[in-house]
């Protein structure tokens, strides 16, 4: 299947500045505003603005500088900067002004005619799939059959249909329907004696919050759904939509929002992704454990970045609550070596070294001098890999190039929910299916979008299949990009939250090894 998706094409009207050879788009804060507010007047969602702007994720403080990459976002067109400063503190000071219209919802029988040709229906069978699974998704809305041995899956994802050329987002998702469709084709080829069939019905929702509530409101076969999956982007629509996916008795499954909390208090609610507190909590756990006796010193850059604030406290609070010492360096522009010679043991003793930001430019200005630092140490010492650890962040899984081979140097260990051993036989067999199904390699993202659709496809049909049609949330899956280890809310009117967590080490020669915890 290939779809052509998106969004126009004119130039996001912010200022650039070029940060280590890659231009940016940079939007600085006068006042403080919400990420909402900003996503409306930018036409990004809160998504792409965290992605690439995490400290934004609490709100955006007066002075914030936010960026965006110019290669990435050159696909945007809005008004001038002095207008937008202008508009947002307008929009942040009225929220009423930007509320949304009343949900206005069509008759059962007009779901077709108001949704158009945006939609498929498809029966994965143990047979061959077949050639209508890679073409564009046909007008026609096929009744489901709901005989005893058939159940359902919903994706209700923002495709773009409608939209000349193809956004990123878009892409994505996209990316990750592609994904779905090879786990949906590699179990049409296994064995099935039950002979159970999945029916999965795909929606381009536009982008429409209210599209999907109507929908998950009044399309009886959508309303009959095992498992549904949708990208929020508004908590408060999510909330909406969760609401109704509760009232029809279907699993809600949110694959794609890091940050949202509704599965402590909706019990149909699947949350995929490991909150971030727990994440915090299991990462700080693994760098006690692995690095057991060594001294943590915490890099902070002066006038940088250091939007990983927020787990340094937590680390601090830790290792306080063990009356451990936690060292700290602070540097501006770069970190030098002399720096380090307010650690009175450096030679001699174990030492793991934390950031207080995990981007790409924050990296290269401490990287190298670690490198000569831990070389020495294992040259004067002959302890190889004993003295000098570096322990950072899922956004070095991104890393590319100089900066990937020097983690590799650095020998360094970082958390992360996702991770993709592209030179793994799975990893690259899904990848050679994809360019042969596609004719394109997947869109290089973390996560990588099209192994997620893969990964989570494969996890919902074997698990329909072999609880005879019923979804156990309780029933663990290991894939290529994901694990989904799925436990109750602590709260028992809650829905289901992941806790599984990679702890990824590079070593020298281009070898990386993962553990899950």
């Amino acid at each position: 299947m290939l779809l052509m998706l998106a969004t126009g094409a004119t130039a996001l009207h912010l200022p650039t500045t070029t940060i280590n050879g890659r231009q940016y788009y940079y939007f600085k804060s006068k006042e403080k505003i919400t990420v909402y507010g900003l996503s409306k007047r930018l036409g990004l969602t809160r998504q792409e603005i965290v992605e690439h702007n995490p400290s934004a994720v609490d709100g955006i403080k007066r002075g914030s500088t936010l960026y965006f990459p110019v290669d990435e976002f050159a696909d945007r067109n809005e008004p001038g900067y002095e207008e937008l400063e202008a508009d947002l503190k307008e929009m942040d000071a009225n929220p009423q002004q930007v509320s949304t219209m009343p949900v206005r919802i069509p008759e059962p029988e007009k779901i077709d005619d108001a949704y158009g040709s945006s939609e498929k229906r498809t029966e994965f069978e143990n047979d061959e799939i077949e050639a209508s699974l890679r073409e564009i998704p046909s007008p026609a809305v096929v009744p489901v059959d709901t005989t005893a041995n058939r159940s359902s899956i919903v994706l209700l994802l923002p495709f773009m249909l409608q939209q000349e050329t193809p956004t990123r987002q878009s892409r994505l998702y996209t990316d990750f329907y592609k994904g779905f469709l090879i786990a949906a084709d590699t179990l049409c080829r296994r064995d099935n004696p039950s002979g159970r069939i999945t029916t999965v019905t795909v929606v381009d929702t536009r982008g429409d919050n209210r599209r999907t509530l109507d929908l998950l409101s009044h399309d009886e076969n959508i309303r009959r759904a095992t498992v549904v999956i949708v990208a929020p982007d508004d908590s408060e629509d999510f909330s909406l939509i969760a609401g109704q996916a509760h009232a029809n008795g279907s699993y809600l499954m949110n694959a794609f929002d890091f940050r949202d909390t509704l599965y402590t208090v909706n019990p149909v609610l699947l949350q995929t992704n490991i909150p971030q507190q727990t994440m915090y909590a299991k990462a700080v756990d693994a760098l006690m454990s692995d690095f057991e006796g060594y001294t943590p010193v915490i890099l902070r850059s002066e006038g940088g970045r250091n939007e990983k604030e927020g787990f340094i406290d937590y680390l601090r609070d830790r290792y306080a609550e063990r009356n451990l010492d936690v060292k700290q360096i602070t540097y501006q522009n770069a970190l030098h070596r002399d720096a380090l010679d307010s650690i009175a043991d450096l030679t001699t003793g174990h030492h793991v070294f934390i950031p207080s930001s995990g981007s790409t430019a924050e990296f290269n200005k401490f990287a190298h001098v670690l490198k000569v630092l831990k070389e020495s140490a294992d040259t004067d010492n002959g302890d190889a890999r004993s003295h000098i650890a570096v322990f950072g962040y899922p956004d070095w899984a991104a890393f590319r190039g100089d900066a990937l081979d020097m983690l590799h140097a650095l020998e360094a260990t970082i958390y992360s929910r996702f991770y993709d051993d592209v030179t793994s036989f799975d990893s690259r067999n899904i990848d050679s299916d994809f360019r042969r199904w596609y004719g394109s390699s997947m869109i290089e993202s973390v996560p990588n979008h099209g192994l997620l659709g893969y990964d989570l496809g494969y996890y919902l049909l074997r698990n329909l299949r072999a609880n005879d049609g019923y979804f156990n949330p309780l029933t663990p899956y290991e894939g290529i990009q994901s694990v989904v280890r799925l436990k109750r809310a602590r709260n028992s009117a809650g829905g289901y939250v992941n806790d599984a967590l990679y702890i990824i080490t590079y070593r020298p020669g281009g070898i990386t090894s993962a553990k899950t915890i």
